[in-house]
């Protein structure tokens, strides 16, 4: 899929056909992706690139005046300093145009996604199997489809960055075999066939729809268990 770098608004060529052009190609390669019911990691990529633009134009509108005004002179009489409004005809008139477009486009494509991703959730069922312990650290996923589950061993973690507010938790996942369980299939069974010792937590998604396991079903999961960890 065509992609954006993180700081591609402000990366040369300061062109507005060019960027709007790198714009119609990413979103344009997204709405395949949500049409073939792919939704990640392209949703959650468009939003971030929605939550900088944001920030971006938030902050030119703080420093509008100091940005686009030049120094013609002192008021003595009442102290301050007397600036004239500069012309916006260069490269910051051309980011804004961009900044504008990026916004409009990105923000259609990101409620495409949404709306994709609200259909998908409702062909999606999502329960545990037996009980479940608040105490756990992980578990199982078993993901039914087409008369298959495949069997998943999860984990908790909490990645640390520099910024305590940049931290965040996270599911990790690991494959642990694909069983054919027809129309009937015993996940009680399953669950005690896989799981390992003081791990009793199961998550069963099931689905009639063919859905993308790794980036849809998958994803789904992980954003449920973290949800209701």
């Amino acid at each position: 899929m065509s992609s954006l770098s993180n700081d591609w608004l402000i990366e040369p060529v300061f062109d507005y056909e060019y960027k709007t052009y790198q714009v119609l190609a990413y979103t344009s390669q997204a709405e395949k992706r949500f049409e073939e019911s792919m939704i990640f990691p392209y949703l959650p990529d468009i939003q971030s690139h929605l939550r900088k633009l944001t920030l971006y134009k938030q902050s030119l509108l703080s420093l509008e005046s100091e940005l686009r005004t030049d120094l013609i002179g002192v008021d003595f009489n009442q102290v301050r300093l007397i600036r004239e409004q500069l012309a916006d005809n260069g490269v910051m008139g051309t980011l804004n145009d961009v900044l504008e477009f990026a916004l409009e486009k990105l923000s259609y494509t990101y409620q495409l996604g949404i709306s994709e991703k609200e259909n998908l959730l409702e062909q999606i069922n999502i329960r545990p199997v037996g009980i479940v312990s608040p105490e756990s650290r992980g578990g199982l996923i078993l993901l039914n489809s087409s008369g298959k589950t495949r069997i998943y061993k999860y984990r908790y973690r909490f990645v640390r960055r520099p910024y305590e507010s940049e931290s965040y938790k996270d599911v990790m996942t690991e494959f642990l075999d694909e069983r054919t369980t027809g129309r009937f299939p015993n996940f009680r069974e399953l669950k005690m066939q896989y799981r390992e010792k003081n791990e009793i937590n199961t998550y069963l998604i099931e689905t009639e729809t063919e859905i993308p396991v790794f980036e849809t079903l998958l994803p789904f999961a992980k954003e449920f268990l973290l949800k209701n960890e």
